[in-house]
């Protein structure tokens, strides 16, 4: 087996799980990540300026501008645009609006925000491609390639590790040549079937995180990948 192995800064926090509820499955629209697929608890906001609410994320068709000095939930978001609803000048709205309208108690929001949305989109294109990379959690592993053959787990005080097995095997049947006794012909006879092990995947996770990936030699994917590990957004 070759052996990959990497050490990673696990991050935890409050609010975030180690494995989002839903997949943290990218929206409708290219490019458009859901916050409640991705984090455990929504991400409060305080506009701090009237911003004009658009239909659409890129901007195009205008609503209605959105009252300052009120709190409200992040829902959605993409590299440039936040999905908000909350109170307009006459009656409630919703729509995409500028991230400049927003603060947050966490200083960093804008940034960390940023990476959730970049995060989010890679491990969509590693599922979508059936594959695993350090970083990702247990439950973007099962979406990449499915359920393990066999779970293992370690708890100690600092922290857990567990380890997930994907072994891939083929049936191969045996037969044994026979003589008809009353004929002479020779013809095969079925003896017996044994399983043979095609390739194995082993995954081991720190505190729900990957952090370690085994490949059989056969099953050689190339150089291992790494994505960020979930974010902290803190408040």
């Amino acid at each position: 087996m070759r052996v990959f192995v990497l050490s990673l800064l696990v991050l935890t926090s409050s609010f975030l799980s180690a494995a989002p509820k839903k997949g943290g499955k990218i929206d409708r629209q290219p490019g458009v990540i859901v916050l409640s697929e991705v984090l455990e608890k929504p991400i409060k906001l305080t506009v701090i300026t009237d911003a004009t609410v658009y239909s659409d994320k890129e901007g195009k068709s205008k609503l209605g501008t959105l009252v300052k000095g009120q709190s409200l939930i992040l829902e959605s978001m993409t590299e440039r645009a936040y999905k908000v609803r909350g109170k307009g000048r006459r009656y409630g709205i919703a729509g995409w609006v500028s991230p400049k309208a927003f603060s947050s108690t966490d200083p960093d929001f804008v940034e960390n925000l940023k990476k959730i949305h970049t995060r989010s989109i890679n491990v969509q294109q590693l599922i979508h491609a059936g594959e695993v990379a350090i970083g990702m959690t247990m439950n973007e592993v099962s979406q990449a390639i499915g359920e393990p053959s066999k779970r293992s787990s370690r708890r100690t005080e600092e922290k857990q590790t567990s380890k997930w097995e994907y072994v891939t095997s083929d049936i191969q049947n045996h037969y044994q040549t026979m003589q008809n006794p009353y004929t002479g012909g020779l013809y095969r006879q079925y003896s017996h079937s044994t399983q043979i092990e095609t390739s194995r995947v082993d995954v081991e996770f720190t505190n729900e995180v990957v952090s370690a990936i085994f490949e059989s030699e056969d099953n050689d994917r190339g150089k291992v990948k790494i994505i960020v590990p979930p974010i902290v957004f803190a408040f």
